[in-house]
């Protein structure tokens, strides 16, 4: 799953941490290096359409993600 950025499994709010450093907005280059990632409709920015994306998989913690 694309949002498991720890790729432990689950989507949670230690993928969520990723998400948030990687958040800068639409049209605008990543916020640092290993963002890539968090560009979950590969539109080379990170902003609420990616926010939205990794809403539909959190599913917490030991959970799968509601996304398979």
């Amino acid at each position: 799953v694309a949002a498991d950025f720890d790729d432990d499994g689950d989507v949670d709010l230690t993928d969520f941490a990723h998400l948030q450093a990687c958040f800068n907005g639409p049209n605008r280059p990543y916020a640092m290096d290993g963002c890539v990632d968090a560009d979950l409709d590969r539109d080379a920015d990170v902003d609420v359409a990616d926010f939205s994306k990794f809403q539909g998989c959190f599913n917490g913690p030991n959970r799968l993600p509601k996304c398979l």
